[in-house]
């Protein structure tokens, strides 16, 4: 919402400010009563609060909504239908997305890197994309009869949680916490496998956000999706683990973010 000269004029005056300017009793930052030199870094805050008071309920930061979707990799992504007219090509799918070793890919090595234990670590290694966008499903395609997606009306959708289903899995620990029971265990099953399959999601590649529809315009930022660790602020005792530069934003947007 600052991207234009204006705003990056105030966000230039917010760095460039060398005073505290006026505050309340209770430390709220309060305008000052002339906009002659220098307002103060008080002054600056309490015109953005002003703003923020009156857009937060039209974005919807004041009114957040819950949803509980599900996503079915072999229907809504790979397309392959439900039951047993679908089930050989299914199998066909899975086999081909078996990976050896799981590290061989540049994202996992670099994001999962307790996988690496000097061992091979085969599994499946399943790369989709994921939108929002009207009349697309979660994956990107063409909204289907059955599919599920997320509204475009929302002004962010943030995953809070996920869970992953494995139908026909033989030898899976009981679900503890399932609406349909715990489930009976099958562990003395002939195809029967480990009791905790581990599933990685690894968000990677590019990140693509609408700004806030104001003002009669609507804009994309795209970003390179980063994982960083926050620092020690203070490392009390030298034991950071590492050396490197851990923020490292201005190669992650994909567009030139200037002050005056």
């Amino acid at each position: 919402m600052l991207g234009s000269i204006e705003g990056q004029q105030f966000l230039g005056n917010i760095i460039s400010s060398r005073a505290l300017g006026v505050v309340g009793a209770n430390g709220e930052p309060m305008l000052s009563a002339s906009e002659n030199g220098d307002p103060g870094l008080s002054g600056l805050l309490a015109k953005l609060k002003g703003d923020y008071e009156v857009v937060k309920g039209r974005l919807g930061f004041n009114k957040p909504e819950t949803n509980g979707t599900t996503f079915s990799l072999r229907r809504e992504y790979f397309r392959i239908p439900d039951g047993p007219e679908g089930d050989m090509a299914w199998q066909q799918t899975l086999e081909s997305l078996v990976t050896p070793n799981l590290l061989i890919d540049a994202d996992i090595a670099t994001h999962a890197m307790q996988l690496n234990t000097g061992d091979s670590q085969p599994g499946f290694l399943i790369n989709f994309p994921t939108t929002i966008e009207a009349g697309k499903n979660f994956f990107g395609k063409n909204l289907l009869a059955g599919d599920s997606d997320f509204t475009t009306t929302s002004f962010a959708t943030k995953v809070h949680s996920l869970g992953v289903v494995f139908e026909g899995y033989q030898g899976m620990a009981p679900c503890v916490i399932c609406e349909n029971g715990p489930g009976d265990p099958t562990h003395n099953h002939e195809d029967a496998l480990g009791a905790t399959p581990n599933v990685f999601i690894i968000p990677s590649g590019l990140d693509t956000m609408r700004t806030p529809p104001l003002g009669g315009s609507q804009g994309i930022r795209t970003w390179a999706v980063q994982d960083y660790a926050m620092p020690l602020p203070f490392d009390l005792g030298s034991s950071e683990p590492t050396s490197t530069a851990i923020q490292d934003g201005t190669q992650t947007l994909q567009e030139v973010f200037r002050f005056p």
